[in-house]
C-alpha cells in the first residue's frame, strides 16, 4: 500500500478527525521493547477504527515524531520502517505495526518534534482546514505523547476522545494510571473504539 502526500487534497473534511500518534517509526529507544509489544496489541484496533472514519469519510492524521531529522517524510518514515522487519524482534514488530497502519492515499500526515501533535507543526492549521470539532485520538505512549496532545487539544478549543483501548504505555500499569487520569483529572471521555460514533 502506498502512503501518499496530500498538497492538494481537500475532501473528507467534518468536524471528528481520528489521530493516530507514533504508531509508525523504528523503536530505537530505551523503552522501545516494551513498548512496541503493546503498540503491536493495539494496532489492529487502531486499523479498523482508522477504517471506520475512512468509510464514513471523515479524515485520519498520522502524527509521528521525527526524531531529529528534520528532512524526514513520510514516504522515507513509512519505508525505513518497514526496512526494520529483519534487524531484531523489535524491527520485526515494530514493521508488522507499520504494515498493519500504512496511511493510505485518503490519509493526512504531520511530523512532529516533541511530545504534543500540536507543537510547531502544522495540525492546527489542518484541523482549522478541515473544520475539525473533535479529535479522537489513538496511539502511544498514552501517558506521554498522546497526553500531551489531549491537553494541548484542550487549549485549541477542540474537545478530545480517548480510544481507550487503542491507546498504551510500555506497561499495562502505566496504562491503566494515565487513563483514570484522563477520565478523573482532565475529565475527557474514554470509550472503546466500537463507542465512538462517525459523526
Amino acid at each position: 500500500m502506498k502512503p501518499a502526500t496530500h498538497e492538494h487534497r481537500d475532501e473528507g473534511s467534518g468536524p471528528t478527525v481520528l489521530l493516530v500518534i507514533d504508531m509508525i517509526g523504528q523503536w530505537q529507544f530505551p523503552e522501545a521493547p516494551a513498548l512496541v509489544r503493546e503498540a503491536a496489541a493495539i494496532a489492529p484496533r487502531i486499523a479498523r477504527l482508522a477504517s471506520r472514519f475512512r468509510s464514513a469519510a471523515l479524515p485520519v492524521v498520522y502524527v509521528n515524531d521525527n526524531h531529529g531529522r528534520w528532512r524526514s517524510d513520510l514516504r522515507s518514515i513509512v519505508q525505513t520502517s518497514l526496512d526494520q522487519a529483519d534487524r531484531d524482534p523489535v524491527g520485526h514488530l515494530g514493521a508488522q505495526v507499520t504494515r498493519q497502519l500504512c496511511p493510505t492515499e485518503a490519509d493526512f500526515f504531520v511530523l512532529k518534534p516533541s511530545h504534543s501533535a500540536f507543537f510547531a507543526t502544522p495540525l492546527h492549521l489542518l484541523l482549522q482546514h478541515l473544520r475539525t470539532q473533535r479529535v479522537v485520538l489513538a496511539g502511544v505512549s498514552a501517558d506521554q505523547c498522546v497526553l500531551a496532545t489531549a491537553i494541548d487539544a484542550g487549549t485549541h478549543g477542540l474537545q478530545a476522545i480517548i480510544a481507550r483501548d487503542c491507546v498504551a504505555t510500555p506497561s499495562p500499569h502505566r496504562t491503566r494510571r494515565v487513563l483514570e487520569h484522563f477520565e478523573q483529572v482532565l475529565l475527557l471521555p474514554t470509550p472503546t473504539a466500537q463507542r465512538i460514533k462517525m459523526e
